[in-house]
């Protein structure tokens, strides 16, 4: 069965949003839930797969430079702000923000860093990179105006993990919508979500009880 593309974007959005109830659950039951959340997604995306099977298309080398600075500069700008206080203020005054609890199982860590994280790039990037913009751009929705909203729905999924996170997600989605824009290539903002996301989580998983 084909869902329209009207209803599939609306619902791959909404099921975005539908992620945030695994953080009230505890230890590894959160990145189970997340699993199985995404696996709908792509079920979803499915009909769409010809999208994500075509043929790889890679942007000029200057593309990897400026991702790689770009990704610095977020890095530098992280540790800076969280020198501060004010940061930790600012970030519990509205709410505590929600945490990925530590994997304690070695194969559920290999597990989550690898296939885990991959399973967020392709959806995040297919949804909110391609599907979102893509709908947009039908309903006649100007350039800029796409880049915002998509960026700002972006962010504000990753609200549960605090005001910080929803303004550095903000500019992470918005770099990745200028870079998808410029390059055309969806497998190339996949890769560089994974990346960072091993880059950042793997710096997280450093500390786990798995590798202790």
């Amino acid at each position: 069965m084909t869902v329209s593309r009207n209803i599939s974007s609306l619902l791959l959005l909404s099921l975005s949003y539908i992620g945030w109830i695994k953080f009230p659950l505890e230890g590894d039951a959160v990145y189970g839930a997340d699993y199985v959340w995404r696996l709908i997604m792509l079920v979803i995306i499915w009909q769409e797969r010809a999208v994500l099977l075509a043929e790889p298309v890679w942007p000029a080398l200057r593309f990897w430079f400026i991702f790689a600075l770009f990704f610095l500069v977020m890095f530098i700008a992280h540790q800076w702000l969280y020198y501060f206080q004010f940061t930790y203020d600012l970030e519990n005054y509205f709410y505590t923000p929600a945490r990925y609890p530590p994997i304690k199982n070695s194969l559920l860590l290999v597990f989550d860093m690898s296939i885990g994280l991959a399973l967020v790039a392709i959806t995040e990037e297919f949804i909110f990179r391609y599907k979102l913009n893509d709908w947009l751009a039908e309903k006649q929705v100007g350039l800029f105006t796409r880049g915002l909203l998509t960026s700002l729905l972006f962010a504000f999924m990753h609200a549960p993990q605090g005001v910080i996170a929803i303004g550095e997600n903000f500019f992470w989605g918005l770099f990745l919508f200028i870079v998808y824009q410029k390059t055309k290539s969806l497998h190339f903002v996949i890769v560089l979500h994974f990346i960072t996301n091993f880059i950042l989580f793997g710096l997280m998983a450093l500390e786990s009880p798995a590798w202790n």
